[in-house]
């Protein structure tokens, strides 16, 4: 009995995992024409200090004419919200990036303007442009973390000690004099 509910969990398990491999083969990604590579940037992102982003793309086979040409820019989105859009905020607007090549660009984000740590949802798109059209190529999706740089005097129990610790010390100095003085 006890052999035969153990041949049923197993065969329910194996089901399981077989219809979820089943369902993840069922659904591949299609073979994508230019692709986000990586992205890089610090795990913590300060907030009022500088931060390099670092994105690569790997142009599998966009080409514009016959030397493997194809221009591409970047638009970015902070918690849903179009942050930055690279193709209208820039002199140059688009980049080159031949066929079959790899391109690194590095961002530089200024500062974080916050009052407390908190965390946003990126989502990076890269777009070709193609004969006057925008053709979105790729979306990456990562979450950010800001957080706050807050020296010791601005954390309240260690200015309380402080407070405290003052306040030992003076008392104890007056109990030293008071001692002395009954003294003689």
């Amino acid at each position: 009995m006890e052999s035969r509910r153990s041949l049923l969990i197993l065969a329910f398990l194996v089901c399981i995992l077989t219809n979820n491999l089943n369902l993840a083969t069922a659904m591949p990604e299609g073979k994508k024409d230019a692709y986000i590579k990586s992205l890089t940037y610090k795990s913590q992102i300060r907030a009022q200090t500088p931060d390099l982003w670092n994105l690569t793309v790997h142009n599998v086979n966009c080409a514009e004419n016959d030397q493997g040409e194809a221009w591409f820019f970047f638009r970015f989105y902070i918690d849903g919200k179009l942050w930055w859009d690279e193709y209208n905020s820039t002199g140059y607007r688009t980049w080159l990036c031949h066929k079959g090549e790899f391109v690194s660009r590095g961002y530089q984000i200024k500062s974080w303007n916050i009052l407390e740590p908190n965390s946003h949802d990126l989502k990076i798109e890269l777009y070709r442009f193609h004969n006057g059209t925008f053709l979105l190529e790729d979306a990456i999706t990562s979450s950010i973390v800001i957080t706050m740089f807050m020296p010791l005097q601005h954390i309240y129990a260690f200015s309380y000690l402080a407070v405290y610790l003052i306040a030992c010390f003076i008392s104890l100095f007056f109990y030293h004099i008071a001692g002395l003085g009954l003294e003689e």
